[in-house]
């Protein structure tokens, strides 16, 4: 990533909700993430690996009380994190596969629940 995205801060874009959600966006790296808050009260392992995976990583991780979390979310399944995100960068056409032997890609159109690929 050149230094300037670096330096420069991002914008909010959105606010994921979710042990799942947030941990995701920290593996993917294709969303600048502007600050992970977690419940005070969390102490279920997948919050506490994905608040861990942030602050290995750079980013802030604010421990706040569970009403400012549902003042943030746009539910309440939150479930005691939400990270803040910016826009999501997506990798040019071209650039699929870039680096990979043999690269395979497939195109998926109307997939009603992603987990089931899993």
């Amino acid at each position: 990533m050149p230094a300037s995205e670096l330096s420069a801060k991002p914008a909010l874009s959105a606010v994921l909700e979710g042990a799942l959600s947030v941990q995701a966006a920290l593996d993917a790296r294709s969303r600048p993430i502007i600050r992970v808050d977690i419940a005070r009260d969390a102490t279920r392992q997948p919050i506490i690996r994905a608040a861990d995976t942030a602050r290995r990583r750079g980013i802030p991780v604010q421990v706040v009380d569970r009403h400012e979390l549902d003042d943030r979310a746009t539910s309440r399944t939150h479930g005691g994190i939400v990270a803040l995100v910016g826009a999501r960068r997506f990798v040019p056409p071209g650039r699929l596969g870039e680096g990979i032997e043999s690269p395979f890609l497939a195109v998926l159109d109307g997939v009603e629940y992603p987990y089931g690929f899993g």
